[in-house]
């Protein structure tokens, strides 16, 4: 299905991959309500439709864990993280409610992940289980998990959705 849609977003050609964006999630709820906000955040601006942190978020996951669509709003955008995060700070004390995903869902404390090896199909506790487990240098690992490699040692690994209905 195709949408057209009006969007323009400058960015440097020469290295955008360095270039960080204050984004926000839109969802309508309710047929002929206006959306709602339910995140905002920053991240990489090449990672914007990715939406890994959005995964992280046991809230996000929630709402999406039947599928649905999410619209995504780019609110600005420039070289430095910790002014982006001022500005998704900003904004979000200027909407009449914090949004859901940054109230519930979200996790202070580190924690491991489980990932599944998509070639033989085990699953591992965390990205450090899997690395001794295998052998694998987990500086190798995390770039795979985050994109950065398609393989790793032939192997191809995902993080295992953890939704909660």
């Amino acid at each position: 299905m195709i949408a057209p849609h009006d969007t323009a977003i400058v960015i440097p050609s020469d290295s955008p991959w360095k270039m960080w964006a204050c984004y926000e999630h839109q969802v309508t709820f309710e047929a002929g309500k206006p959306p709602e906000v339910i995140m905002v955040g920053v991240t990489k601006m090449c990672d914007v439709y990715r939406m890994a942190e959005c995964r992280l978020n046991s809230e996000w996951q929630r709402i999406f864990a039947k599928g649905g669509h999410v619209m995504v709003r780019i609110i600005a955008t420039g070289d430095d993280k910790p002014e982006m995060m001022r500005w998704a700070a900003t904004h979000m004390r200027s909407l009449d409610k914090i949004p859901r995903c940054n109230l519930h869902g979200v996790s202070t404390r580190g924690y491991a992940r489980p990932i599944r090896c998509e070639n033989t199909g085990e699953v591992f506790a965390s990205q450090k289980e899997a690395c001794d487990a295998l052998g694998i240098h987990q500086s190798a690992m995390s770039r795979h998990l985050g994109g950065g490699l398609g393989k790793v040692n032939d192997m191809v690994f995902r993080y295992v959705s953890t939704v909660v209905d």
